[in-house]
């Protein structure tokens, strides 16, 4: 079985936690190899092979916090592989093992897991594309401004927003950016995207949620530009009258959990650790 790990080498823990487990891996039997641009940092200890293809491995295996397997993504989209995130950062909602269980690797050897599809984003505009696992956010440009956007859904007008930002999310994206907006916690096996302002100049800016299979589509008002940012990364810069479009992807992220735990308790774990 091989694995292809991708590590936030800017934590310590992170290092600790990759090394403990390329270690339990290996005494399984099992191989590994680590993205380019952090093998380094292991070269002393272990020496790998430069991948060449990653469709070859079985399992992508993120080391750090939710963004990691964020970054993570990108890999397991284009390669259709499942995820396995190792928390070394503070919430990891995303991870399906903690740093303190690292010998419950076994159990992928074993077929003892859990896989979970996650609902993603695809967000268009300008002849480009790119997949969101949290959420979408157009944001104003300038300290001091707002923005205008026009939403429609199936060419239906839906609302304007002269706000700070509009925020779209999954229902994954319910623990992140659309939490500290004051959005519900979603389990993320319902299906939905949402969609919400954030200080909006309006005596109305309650969320919206639409169906999933929903055909969204955004409109950069006239009075100012707007920054386009996912999942936390800034796309672009995007110009007055731009169109989005914003729909279900047709792929899934795949999520390993090593442990059952029921999402709501999960929640209360997380933000209530005994």
């Amino acid at each position: 079985m091989r694995f292809f790990f991708i590590v936030n080498v800017n934590r310590k823990e992170a290092i600790k936690r990759t090394k403990l487990a390329i270690d339990i891996i290996k005494e399984l039997g099992g191989e590994c190899a680590i993205e380019n641009s952090s093998s380094m940092i292991f070269d002393k200890e272990y020496k790998f092979d430069n991948v060449c293809n990653i469709a070859n491995y079985n399992f992508i295996i993120a080391v750090g916090g939710d963004g990691t397997i964020m970054a993570a993504a990108k890999y397991a989209f284009e390669y259709n592989l499942p995820v396995l995130g190792i928390n070394a950062g503070r919430m990891g909602f995303l991870c399906g093992l903690e740093g303190h269980d690292l010998k419950n690797l076994e159990k992928i050897f074993n077929g003892d897991y859990n896989e979970e599809k996650r609902t993603l984003l695809e967000i268009e505009w300008n002849d480009k594309k790119t997949i969101a696992v949290n959420d979408v956010v157009f944001v104003k440009p300038v300290l001091g401004s707002i923005i205008d956007l026009k939403v429609f859904e199936s060419d239906n007008f839906v609302i304007e927003y002269r706000a700070d930002s509009v925020l779209f999310s999954t229902p994954t994206g319910s623990t992140a950016y659309a939490l500290s907006n004051g959005g519900p916690v979603a389990d993320p096996n319902l299906r939905f995207i949402s969609m919400s302002p954030i200080c909006s100049h309006s005596l109305i800016s309650r969320a919206y949620l639409f169906l999933d299979n929903a055909e969204i589509r955004a409109e950069v008002g006239k009075s100012n530009k707007a920054y386009l940012i996912v999942d936390g990364k800034k796309m672009d810069l995007l110009e007055k009258g731009t169109g989005i479009k914003i729909r279900k992807s047709d792929k899934r992220l795949r999520l390993v959990y090593l442990e059952y735990i029921p999402f709501f308790e999960l929640v209360r774990k997380k933000f209530f650790p005994s």
